[in-house]
Order: C-alpha cells, then sequence, then structure tokens
C-alpha cells in the first residue's frame, strides 16, 4: 500500500509508515453478504432466474427462445441477454429495489 499524496509521513528511524484502515470499507463487515443474500433472493424470488450450479454468482432466465445471464461480482452486477428490451425491462425492475448506477 501507498500512501496517499500529501499525507506521506517518515518513522523517526526515516522509514516509511502504512497505512492503517480502521474501518471496514463497507462501514459494517457483514454488509456485502447482506446485500448480496437480497440480491439472490429478488433475482430467485421475484425475478424467477434460477441460480447455476457450476457458479453460485451466474443466475440464468429463459423465455420463447430468449435467455437472460446475470453475472454478480462483489458489488458489480453484470446483465447480458439476447434480446435488449429483455434486458433493458429487468434492469428497470432491479433498479426499482436497488439503488444503481447505468
Amino acid at each position: 500500500m501507498v500512501q496517499p499524496p500529501g499525507f506521506e509521513k517518515q518513522a523517526s528511524d526515516r522509514s516509511k509508515l502504512v497505512c492503517r484502515l480502521k474501518k471496514s470499507l463497507y462501514r459494517l463487515k457483514q454488509a456485502p453478504s447482506t446485500w448480496f443474500e437480497k440480491l439472490q433472493a429478488y433475482l430467485v424470488d421475484n425475478l424467477k432466474f434460477k441460480e447455476l450450479l457450476a457458479d453460485a454468482l451466474l443466475y440464468f432466465w429463459g423465455s420463447d427462445g430468449h435467455k437472460i445471464y446475470i453475472m454478480v461480482y462483489v458489488d458489480d452486477v453484470v446483465i447480458t441477454g439476447e434480446n435488449a428490451t429483455e434486458v433493458n425491462s429487468i434492469i428497470k425492475e432491479i433498479n426499482t429495489s436497488f439503488l444503481s448506477k447505468i
């Protein structure tokens, strides 16, 4: 880790110091897993996505030959599919329940 510009300090023996993080990045250590559990429940229960056995972070929905995949990684969500209208519909659905930036 490198000290941020303007906050560089050296120890009395002229060695470099490191920064110490006093709080977790999400304020609460359990916040990322709580967010993921809510998203997972919403995708499976409300939007009827299926969790793939090969990867617990990949979700699938298919109807009338159209497929939509959602990949969740930490706090990023990637949505892709064959039909742009259906993908945009899913994005709107998720935006009604979760704060997100498009």
